[in-house]
């Protein structure tokens, strides 16, 4: 049971994902084409928040250089989770995003964070 758990778990937060995937791609386009990651300034078009849904906010944060999601109870991690999301560069490209966050688990990241 307790692996079931873990699966349903990580099967939520995959959801989660789903609201970033703008975001993701319009700072991977950016760092295509700049050579860098957006500034404060540059990146206050990324921001969004959701009335319904497992993410209550998106967030770029350029001092560290990653994304932040507040989520809601609806993504069954409680209140005031947090997942960060991290650009991964290689060769004047974002690979990947890797999970971070302050107050989740490892065992609760997404699946698809790697």
């Amino acid at each position: 049971i307790p692996a079931y758990q873990d699966y349903s778990q990580r099967a939520m937060t995959t959801e989660v994902m789903t609201p970033a995937a703008p975001a993701r791609l319009a700072i991977a386009e950016f760092y295509a084409s700049q050579g860098r990651l957006p500034n404060a300034e540059e990146a206050a078009g990324y921001s969004q928040a959701f009335e319904q849904g497992p993410v209550l906010r998106i967030d770029y944060d350029a001092r560290l250089l990653r994304l932040v999601l507040e989520l809601s109870p609806e993504a069954g991690l409680g209140d005031g989770a947090i997942l960060e999301l991290v650009p991964v560069l290689q060769d004047g490209m974002i690979i990947r995003w890797r999970c971070a966050s302050p107050n989740l688990d490892e065992s609760q990241l997404p699946g698809s964070c790697g």
